[in-house]
């Protein structure tokens, strides 16, 4: 009997007063999630290079031999942005002028950060009093990627031809964009290429710590392309259970019978705590924390605060207070929405 009349003092949230929340926080994320994915944004770092000025021609000693450049890619073999591996096959050409470097040596190009995994033997012919030399490639490497965006990360895939064995006094790759083509409508696993750009200089290596110590100068061409993802069933496999969960334990402040709003707040920490394992096998490898390990952690800490909220009010005999449960329900999708703002925008 004591039992009933304490059921019967409880205080509950009224559904359509939670159905109402939870409508506002689902189109108020709908929005956000869908307005972020209408731009481009990504944060990977830039490979740092230095300009060739006119003190650096006096530095080096002579001016150089520009040699044009390009790059035309014909299709990814492997694109994979989670785990940083890319294999691309295309061909890569050169326009020299007479005698301004051998075939021998122009043959030792690399891809910093990469590996030629097959190089045909040069296409020559000759093109305006200028030698063309073509070679067929296929190149194993990775870019420096930035991942904190995940899964909402656009990215700027960087290819980076370098000439170990030259000198930037010798010859210099001269860039156009108009030299880096890829194969029309390619959408690498996933991927829409956006837009691309082409910058050239010369790398220098410091050898040893001294200021006007020794260094190493090599001429370097950066081929970069922006990647949108395209689609939203990554995204919506992540966010959307997490979501949900966290929508399931805030429905315990308007469930009548004090076992199953229970069992509710301690079953969805249980299910944020298993759904951890599939995140994780979804994600990146990096060592910084990424969105998804924000969204995980404001929901996991959203679950612990109702769930202490639901055990005090159920300690003390349901006495708190119907607004103060209104308040603790308000303040938490008011925190769900600045949260998602601020990882998408900020």
């Amino acid at each position: 009997m004591e039992m009933t009349n304490q059921m019967k003092e409880r205080q509950l949230i009224p559904p359509l007063f939670q159905i109402g929340c939870m409508i506002l926080t689902s189109l108020l994320l709908t929005g956000m999630f869908g307005y972020r994915f209408s731009f481009f944004k990504e944060r990977d770092p830039r490979v740092a290079y230095n300009v060739i000025t006119p003190t650096k021609f006096k530095e080096f000693g002579s001016f150089s031999n520009e040699v044009p450049v390009g790059l035309y890619i014909d299709d990814f073999e492997q694109f994979n942005i989670i785990k940083n591996e890319f294999v691309f096959t295309g061909q890569i050409w050169f326009m020299l002028a007479p005698g301004s470097i051998s075939l021998e040596t122009l043959e030792k190009f690399s891809f910093a950060r990469g590996d030629i995994l097959q190089r045909s033997y040069p296409y020559l012919k000759i093109v305006n009093e200028r030698l063309f030399v073509q070679y067929n490639i296929r190149v194993k490497m990775n870019s420096p990627l930035n991942l904190e965006d995940f899964p909402l990360d656009n990215h700027t895939i960087c290819i980076q031809l370098d000439h170990l064995y030259t000198h930037p006094n010798e010859i210099l790759f001269e860039p156009a964009l108009d030299n880096f083509r890829i194969e029309a409508n390619l959408k690498p696993f996933g991927w829409v290429i956006a837009d691309k750009e082409i910058k050239s200089g010369y790398i220098e290596r410091r050898l040893d710590s001294l200021e006007n110590g020794k260094a190493q100068y090599y001429p370097t061409t950066l081929f970069y392309f922006d990647i949108i993802r395209y689609g939203i069933q990554h995204t919506l496999t992540i966010f959307l259970p997490l979501i949900l969960i966290f929508f399931v334990i805030l429905f315990c402040f308007s469930v009548k019978e004090s076992t199953v709003s229970f069992s509710l707040a301690i079953g969805g920490l249980t299910t944020i705590l298993a759904y951890r394992f599939v995140i994780v096998n979804m994600s990146p490898q990096v060592s910084y924390a990424m969105m998804t390990d924000y969204i995980f952690l404001f929901i996991l800490g959203s679950g612990v605060c109702i769930f202490l909220v639901h055990v005090s009010d159920m300690f003390y005999n349901f006495v708190l207070t119907l607004w103060f449960k209104k308040l603790v329900l308000v303040v938490m999708h008011i925190l769900i929405n600045v949260v998602s703002f601020y990882l998408l925008y900020c």
